[in-house]
């Protein structure tokens, strides 16, 4: 009889085996499949949804992040300005050598100045500079006179070229004006000199628009990063270089460094414990496959529904460990008790607990999957795949490769073992009232405590050296362009432009100017439809008056010529609208308009705004229709908050819904003492970080949905613990060693969100394992 029962329970562990080896199979199979399209991403705002704006304001926000986010500066040193341009050569040709910029430029790009010339020549008369024309308004005598000193200096031959097309200068006037002025040229390098120092500085732009994606780039930069570094240091000079992908390069490869030491010290601590306990490599086999499949499981599933993968949804994922491994622990430490027990049997012992627990952290992750939030939607996936697939392969493995066996040593850690299941629970319940107090006194006063931070800046980590750099470029280049600018709208491109002069009239008059260094716009260098038939008129007066040819007939032009120019300008186009004017434009200008569909729209950029009353007064001027301020770093701020609160609210909901369910499995009363330990660890966690001045952001509530997982995990293991309380404690210890070597350490990670996260997870489970053991058994 007993030989066939033995039969039947292999028979069992073998189908099991079977269905655990197709699992692996459809996995392997998903993962082979999606592996070519895999994307990793380390940019905080991929994990945000996209805000709910007007599609203007999306167009703009688009253009803004292209000019910002893909370019890196670099700037090269030299004791002369013929040096640094050499310098600034050398790190040119190895940026283009490296293929990771679409462009490098030595430069900053003006556009073909021949092409800009021809676009525009048919409307020279339609385009003037602010200067010359309240010059020619108010004293056209003293603008003839200057222009004729001008002619008659070694200057003159460049004016005398044009005399024919332009005979006052004044589209000449008008061209140099599209360029910026910040910088002097030398061997056509922008050349800026460090006057504290006396050092020259040659400027070298790049964009990394389409380049900068996956790991695999971010490391070549660096690569290339380093290598120019160690050249200037080798030639003693110095090399600043500043840029969101450089800083994106930096944040990836701490991230990854850290997920890969969470990783290594979480499986080398498991491989001590587990041999130190258990004194087999058998169970050390099986607790690595449970969680290799768990932690594969979600990383197939989050590979085969969404497009990229963020490092933190793997920092996150990874943590799965300190749930995962509960079943493990829990499997091999029944077999401490009755000897007498086959691997089916010892299963069926603790299949109620590993079930329920997995049961309810699969529920719990799977509702943030319906959040609007790709973050919480990445980490619902992978966590609930991840121990789905761990506690499958405890149920479905380990039977099989545990048949016939049998730990003769006693269990280890006995007298840690009864002090948390009987001396522990003993003091606790000698005086329940007194304890319980404390503790609320203590949650009550590190509650109110208790402060938010969502300032998405505080999540970016810049490196201590290249913040220095960037603070010099920005001392060397002056005022940069700020991530904040107003957006004009309107029905009609005049509307734009009358609107944009609006708001300039505005600045003017309520700005003071120590509040903000510049402004750019469109209408800094295209004319209202009003503006340009004012020039043309002007020059109407100007022929007219025998301005233009009393100052050409000095000149000794002929009368013939002179008439010439006339006809010219009778024939010359006297309408330019913002699309031909825009296309014949260089890019640092033409990034102004955003053209209309259906509504029209340009950006005005903003440079040195002076501290957050400033901010204030320029938010002020928008008036929400046609003049709209656009905050960015406010706005992912603002949703940041609105995020934290939301799964805020998922965690009370989540925690509400597992109490409906456990009341169907176990009864209401039980129910409520096993979500003691959570709700208690949460508080718990939630008043240590009060009593710490530890700001609490999304990431820490990341933290309490696992935390919640974890401790839920324990109080339901030793509710149903009845008979082999010690074992259950054993394996909840060994659970809990296992998540603090792990992940304890994030808490001195240089990522901030990480280090949140870690202080957390290490405070809640904690709480978690010490008042697990006070959760009534199912005897009880």
């Amino acid at each position: 009889m007993r030989s066939k029962t033995d039969a039947d329970s292999r028979f069992s562990a073998i189908s099991r085996l079977l269905v655990w080896l197709l699992l692996v199979l459809c996995i392997g199979a998903a993962a082979i499949s999606q592996w070519p399209s895999l994307k990793l991403s380390s940019d905080i705002f991929s994990l945000l949804p996209a805000a709910d704006q007007r599609p203007v304001v999306q167009a703009a926000v688009a253009r803004q992040k292209e000019r910002l986010n893909n370019r890196v500066i670099f700037m090269a040193s030299g004791v002369t300005a013929e040096d640094a341009v050499k310098h600034a050569k050398s790190i040119e040709k190895d940026l283009l050598a490296s293929n990771l910029f679409t462009e490098v430029e030595r430069a900053i790009k003006l556009g073909d100045q021949a092409s800009v010339y021809q676009k525009l020549s048919p409307y020279r008369f339609l385009l003037m500079t602010p200067a010359d024309q309240n010059a020619l308004t108010h004293s056209p005598a003293e603008y003839i006179q200057q222009g004729l000193q001008v002619i008659y200096s070694p200057l003159g031959l460049e004016r005398l070229a044009t005399l024919q097309q332009d005979p006052l200068h004044t589209f000449g006037d008008y061209l140099a004006s599209l360029s910026p002025d910040q910088l002097s040229l030398v061997d056509e390098t922008p050349i800026v000199k460090d006057n504290a120092t006396g050092d020259y500085f040659a400027l070298i732009t790049t964009d990394a628009s389409g380049k900068a994606t996956g790991m695999g780039y971010y490391r070549q930069l660096l690569g290339v990063y380093s290598n120019i570094k160690h050249t200037a240091s080798q030639q003693k000079t110095t090399v600043l270089a500043a840029g969101l992908p450089l800083y994106t390069a930096f944040g990836a490869q701490s991230a990854e460094s850290e997920v890969s030491t969470v990783g290594t010290i979480s499986i080398l601590a498991i491989v001590l414990l587990v041999f130190v306990t258990f004194r087999s490599a058998r169970p050390l086999f099986l607790t690595l496959t449970s969680i290799g499949f768990g932690i594969s499981c979600g990383f197939t599933a989050s590979l085969v529904l969404f497009s990229e993968i963020h490092l933190l949804t793997l920092v996150f994922g990874s943590s799965l460990i300190g749930i995962s491994v509960d079943y493990a622990f829990h499997y091999f430490c029944a077999f401490f008790e009755k000897q007498d027990r086959s691997a089916l049997q010892r299963l069926a012992e603790i299949f109620p607990g590993i079930t329920l627990g997995m049961a309810t952290s699969v529920f719990a992750f799977s509702g943030l999957y319906f959040s609007p939030f790709p973050g919480l939607q990445q980490i619902a996936v992978f966590s609930a795949a991840g121990l789905l697939g761990a506690w499958a392969t405890v149920v479905l493995l380990f039977p099989f490769c545990f048949h016939g066996c049998m730990f003769t040593h006693a269990m280890p850690l006995n007298g840690i073992t009864h002090r948390l299941t009987v001396d522990w629970p003993a003091v606790f319940f000698r005086r329940p009232g007194v304890l319980v107090g404390a503790v609320a006194v203590f949650i009550l006063i590190g509650s109110i405590q208790n402060r938010v931070d969502d300032d998405i800046r505080h999540f970016q980590d810049v490196p201590s050296e290249l913040k220095q750099q960037e603070d010099r470029i920005k001392s060397l280049l002056g005022a940069q362009t700020d991530s904040r600018f107003f957006l004009v709208t309107g029905q009609t491109p005049d509307d734009v432009a009358e609107n944009e002069s609006h708001l300039r009239q505005l600045v003017k008059t309520q700005i003071h100017d120590k509040q903000l260094a510049g402004m750019h716009g469109l209408t800094d260098y295209y004319p209202t439809t009003h503006d340009q038939k004012s020039n043309y008129q002007l020059y109407q007066t100007l022929f007219d008056t025998a301005v233009i040819s009393d100052f050409l007939t000095q000149l000794g032009m002929a009368e013939t010529e002179q008439q010439g120019i006339l006809t010219a300008f009778k024939k010359a186009q006297q309408q330019l609208n913002v699309d031909t004017f825009v296309a014949a434009m260089p890019e640092h200008i033409a990034g102004y308009w955003l053209g209309c569909n259906p509504e029209c729209a340009s950006m005005v950029t903003l440079s040195g705004i002076s501290g957050q009353s400033a901010v204030d007064s320029l938010r002020s001027l928008a008036d929400g229709n046609n003049i709209l301020w656009v905050d960015q770093v406010a706005d992912y701020s603002a949703l940041l908050k609105h995020y934290r609160q939301q799964t805020g609210q998922f965690l009370v909901v989540i925690v509400l819904l597992i109490l409906v369910i456990l009341s169907l499995v176990v009864g209401i009363k039980s129910a409520i003492a096993i979500l003691m330990t959570p709700v208690t660890a949460i508080m718990l966690t939630l008043a240590a970080l009060g009593y710490g001045d530890a700001p609490i952001t999304l990431f820490n509530v990341f933290a309490l949905l696992l935390i919640l997982g974890i401790s839920l995990d324990y109080a339901i293991f030793y509710h149903l613990s009845s008979g082999h309380k010690h074992s259950t404690a054993l394996a909840v210890l060994l659970s809990l060693i296992t998540t603090l070597l792990a992940f304890g350490m994030l808490g001195v990670s240089d990522t901030s969100v990480i280090s949140a996260f870690g202080i957390t997870l290490t405070l809640g489970v904690i709480s978690a394992a010490i008042i697990a053991p006070l959760t009534p058994s199912r005897s009880q």
